[in-house]
């Protein structure tokens, strides 16, 4: 992220200011991202191009969750948006040197958590894994039925934060499991929070 919004075109792009223009431009940006979504903001904020995979998300959307991730320090986000799981990493762009703080914009570049994520994820953990947002299983690596009963269950923690791990069934299995909340926002604000369960079979 940091190296595009730095490249000549980019900065050159956001300087006309034109939405029309932007939009169009972004696509091979996109391309050369490698991102399942990308998005551009001018300097006070206004959406001015977005490309995604699904294309059913709109600039409207964008334009609602924009505000809660520039509003923060943070440069690493969550974003829940037609069914769809990203971390989102933003990245300001400037006029001249870094130094001088001239915000040109904002960009935003997504990566969606999908199957084959869940997938490799689960294989390195050498565990089931599942990304819950609220009453939602949004992706896991565990059967139809124990995504249900997991639904079932509350996120738990130690005293001090630390992450406590349980024995809970699922079905007629038996697991050892952990929860961790992922940082920052995720949609629009009073979300349902967002955790990751890391769930090690006895079977």
């Amino acid at each position: 992220a940091a190296l595009l919004a730095d490249l000549p075109n980019v900065r050159a792009m956001m300087t006309t200011r034109d939405a029309v223009t932007i939009q169009d431009a972004s696509r091979d940006l996109w391309h050369l991202a490698g991102s399942d979504l990308l998005l551009l903001a001018d300097a006070s904020g206004r959406v001015v191009a977005l490309q995604a995979a699904p294309q059913e998300i709109t600039i409207q959307q964008g334009q609602e969750f924009l505000p809660q991730v520039v509003s923060r320090e943070e440069t690493r986000h969550w974003w829940y948006v037609e069914g769809h799981l990203y971390q989102i990493f933003l990245q300001d762009i400037y006029f001249g040197p870094q130094s001088e703080h001239k915000v040109l914009g904002y960009l935003l570049l997504g990566y969606e958590i999908d199957d084959r994520f869940a997938r490799e994820l689960s294989r390195i953990s050498a565990s089931e894994v599942a990304f819950r947002y609220g009453d939602t299983i949004v992706r896991s690596t565990l059967k139809p039925a124990q995504e249900s009963e997991l639904l079932k269950i509350a996120p738990r923690k130690a005293p001090g934060g630390m992450l406590e791990s349980d024995q809970i069934r699922l079905g007629e299995e038996r697991f050892l499991a952990t929860s961790v909340d992922l940082p920052s926002s995720v949609g629009v604000a009073g979300a349902p929070t967002l955790n990751l369960w890391v769930l090690k079979s006895f079977d």
